[in-house]
């Protein structure tokens, strides 16, 4: 109950306060004019003062927005193909032989659109362009590779891309013809 009490007295004092503190936004202002030739403003009179006339604060009225409607025209898709990929080789393969041919397979979805082009990237380096979905590569230097691919419009715009797969090759060795790529040492 007591706590009550207080709280009605501080909410009290603050409105008060609150109230007054509003009143003197429309107090008189003074000027006075210092020894030195300075201009002072005071809310409180001064002797010698004089009163400043205040004129009113210029305000605009706000301007009315139309709401936005939203377009009745259907929004085109931002992706024609929902699906782009390099299905072969595989992430992570490895290439027994780099000098023999392997084949690199793609699948897209929806199917590739007139005038639109797959391109077959082998370490960011341009390897092929063209409409099929399967490419094949003569040989490959040892060590590891990336192989990425874009579908291109007409304009050479990048349409889509496909996630890189990472490979490894190897080439057999001069110094041991025979030896199998895959055995032991």
């Amino acid at each position: 109950m007591h706590t009550n009490l207080r709280h009605r007295l501080l909410t009290a004092c603050l409105l008060i306060t609150g109230l007054a503190l509003c009143n003197q936004g429309y107090a008189e202002v003074y000027k006075t004019i210092d020894e030195h030739g300075n201009p002072q403003f005071s809310d409180q009179p001064q002797p010698d003062a004089q009163p400043v006339e205040i004129k009113q604060t210029n305000t605009v009225k706000p301007v009315t927005v139309a709401p936005v409607r939203p377009s009745t025209k259907p929004q085109k898709p931002d992706a024609i193909y929902r699906n782009f990929a390099i299905t072969s080789p595989r992430d992570g393969s490895h290439i027994g032989n780099g000098l023999a041919p392997f084949n690199v397979s793609l699948s897209v979805q929806p199917k590739l659109l007139q005038g639109h082009k797959i391109q077959l990237f082998i370490n960011g380096q341009l390897h092929s362009a063209g409409r099929g979905l399967s490419r094949q590569v003569a040989s490959i230097e040892r060590g590891e590779h990336s192989l990425s691919a874009t579908i291109v419009d007409q304009k050479g715009n990048v349409l889509i891309s496909s996630a890189p797969v990472n490979l490894t090759a190897q080439r057999p060795s001069l110094l041991n013809p025979g030896r199998n790529s895959r055995s032991a040492p």
